[in-house]
């Protein structure tokens, strides 16, 4: 942090780009260059309104009718790419994808796993993964840009809020470039705060802090990362080191709880961001239908007509 921002303030120019890029994101930057900067020029946000993906459907379905339709794809011979949040998730997907294959006789060398114990991303990724079956986990989110011959689905695999972020999920659907149609499966959502006020979770994070006890991987990570942005100063009397908030540390905690509120409402906000890049989101109906022909509960509506539902509802 301390080599970021003394870039920021004796660099002759600095363009930052990011799939997301939110105030907090201004406000470091702002605090960064703030005071003793070189040449203090004024920060200007420019923000890209083009519309990648305009016209391409997102539909929620059910895993096994995804696997159907990848089964479909395969018969066919055609590629796609399947972007799991979980590594596990990527292994059960690559393991089903080819059990169910076997009869096909398509060779085994098409079916392509990423995960942090499997694969190397290759050097030339259109030859590697054009007309090809493609799983991969979060080891795969930025720096790919995949222009397959012809526009392929891609099939996403959400298990649970807490690994992946919703801005995260959408980096890695659109490591494909070229995209016919997004199908979605998402189970296991909490859809509720870990935190309800931004009081409550800075006072975890601060008696985390202070606490000498062994923490979770992830609160862990959170920990360290609040400590090295705090002032430290060692206390005699305990012969601990006592930790204060500085200007960094305090945006650290509010980037925390906005991401405490995206996972809160995953889909809602991946929903958002999918359609804030020209996609089509057809969402799950979370409306009782009484209609004689709808032979699922949780039928595929689009947006306008849910929220016409919805509305009715509460009158």
């Amino acid at each position: 942090m301390k080599t970021m921002r003394w870039l920021l303030k004796h660099a002759g120019k600095v363009v930052v780009m990011d799939n997301e890029i939110t105030d907090l994101d201004l406000a470091v930057l702002e605090s960064a260059i703030a005071k003793g900067s070189e040449k203090r020029g004024d920060l200007v946000f420019i923000k890209n309104t083009r519309k990648k993906y305009s016209g391409i459907q997102v539909l929620y379905e059910e895993g096994d009718e995804m696997l159907q339709k990848m089964l479909s794809d395969i018969e066919g011979d055609r590629g796609f790419t399947v972007p799991c949040n979980t590594k596990k998730q990527a292994d059960r997907v690559m393991m089903k994808l080819q059990e169910e294959a076997k009869e096909t006789g398509i060779d085994p060398s098409r079916f392509k796993l990423y995960t942090s114990e499997h694969g190397e991303v290759p050097k030339d990724i259109n030859a590697e993964w054009s007309g090809n079956f493609v799983v991969y986990s979060p080891t795969i989110t930025t720096g790919i840009d995949f222009q397959p011959a012809q526009p392929q689905n891609v099939y996403v695999f959400i298990e649970g809020e807490d690994t992946t972020s919703p801005a995260s999920v959408l980096q890695m659907i659109t490591r494909n470039r070229r995209i016919k149609e997004v199908y979605v499966s998402s189970i296991k959502m909490k859809n509720k705060p870990e935190f309800t006020s931004f009081e409550q979770m800075c006072q975890r994070l601060d008696t985390l802090s202070a606490s000498k006890a062994k923490l979770a991987p992830c609160a862990l990570s959170q920990v360290a990362t609040l400590q090295e942005l705090q002032d430290r100063a060692f206390n005699e009397e305990t012969d601990e080191d006592d930790y204060s908030d500085t200007e960094f540390s305090r945006l650290y905690k509010q980037a925390l709880w906005h991401d405490n509120i995206m996972r809160s409402s995953f889909q809602y906000q991946l929903d958002g961001m999918l359609m804030s890049r020209g996609f089509e989101v057809s969402r799950q109906s979370i409306s009782q239908l009484t209609d004689r022909d709808v032979e699922k509960a949780h039928r595929l509506i689009g947006n306008a007509e849910a929220d016409r539902r919805c509305t009715q509802q509460a009158v």
